[in-house]
């Protein structure tokens, strides 16, 4: 607690301070924002599972977050569960963006990417859609996961020689497909479609 009680001095110590203008120092905090909002939410994900947050009256995990940040109960959950998956099935998501490589958006663009998809496809696709996820604008992560988790559910629910031409012709309008950057079946190789 003495490290995050300095942490917090330290950063409202530099409100006085006023803008340097300096774009290192932007990027710099710009990182520091991915880094303290990735730890935030790996606290909230362990007072979560530990149930702490009843020690300090609160009933809930999302209760504790509604009263520290004042924010409202939909936004509160929404922050739960996004540390939760986090802090599980999709840790890689949650160490990019305590390492200041992700937002916040993006985490939570994969997390609605992968919703539905099978817990294998998903811990097997994480390197793929970890490198898509740094390369890649929250709201077009979301797009082209969606499509990929689409295309996936089709290959589980139907006969492969059925769906040869369907899941490509469905991946081929992902706009990596589309610039040349990958070809449909290696998009659905690398989650596992194939």
């Amino acid at each position: 607690m003495t490290l995050v009680t300095a942490l917090y001095d330290a950063l409202h110590a530099l409100g006085p301070l006023g803008p340097t203008g300096d774009p290192r120092v932007c990027a710099a905090l710009l990182r520091a924002v991915s880094t303290v909002g990735g730890l935030a939410l790996r606290e909230v994900a362990a007072v979560d599972a530990y149930g702490s947050h009843v020690e300090v009256g609160q009933p809930s995990a999302a209760a504790l977050v509604q009263a520290a940040v004042d924010c409202t109960q939909a936004v509160a959950s929404g922050t739960v569960r996004l540390a939760r998956r986090l802090a599980s099935d999709l840790r890689p998501v949650g160490d990019l963006l305590i390492a200041g490589r992700l937002t916040r958006r993006h985490c939570a663009a994969v997390v609605h990417g992968v919703r539905g998809l099978d817990a294998n496809i998903v811990t097997n696709s994480l390197d793929a859609i970890c490198n898509l996820a740094v390369v890649t604008d929250p709201d077009t992560l979301a797009r082209e996961l969606r499509l990929r988790a689409e295309a996936s559910i089709a290959v589980v629910t139907r006969p492969w020689h059925v769906l040869r031409g369907q899941h490509a012709e469905r991946l081929r309008s992902c706009s990596p497909c589309r610039r040349g950057r990958v070809t449909p079946d290696a998009a659905a190789s690398d989650l596992g479609m194939v």
